[in-house]
């Protein structure tokens, strides 16, 4: 695990933990291995995955080094919002049907 260690990132993390099953908390505390989330629609997959973003980053994981595919930019857009509503500061690119990359940035405070 990154400096700072997943205890005190779960510390910092509890009030979001808490909104989550067991196992979403189990996804999102997995470690800083890649992992691959599979589950059917409206089972949390987004929130699962914002949070474990969010809680990467409060372990001290470089947000330059997560890497977060969606299928469509509307995904792309809706990931990059809930990232930045947990706290952590999101990034995200793409490229426009000429190729050409396009990025954006968000940031909130919880």
């Amino acid at each position: 695990m990154a400096p700072g260690g997943s205890d005190s990132a779960a510390s910092r993390m509890a009030p979001l933990l808490a909104e989550l099953n067991e196992q979403q908390r189990e996804a999102v505390c997995a470690g800083d291995e890649p992992l691959l989330v599979v589950a059917g629609a409206g089972t949390g997959k987004t929130m699962t995955l914002a949070h474990r973003v969010a809680y990467l980053i409060a372990s001290g994981v470089e947000p330059g080094r997560i890497l977060l595919l969606t299928f469509t930019r509307r995904a792309a857009a809706e990931m990059l919002r809930r990232v930045a509503a947990d706290g952590a500061p999101a990034r995200s690119s793409s490229r426009d049907s000429s190729g050409k990359k396009k990025s954006s940035t968000a940031t909130a405070s919880r």
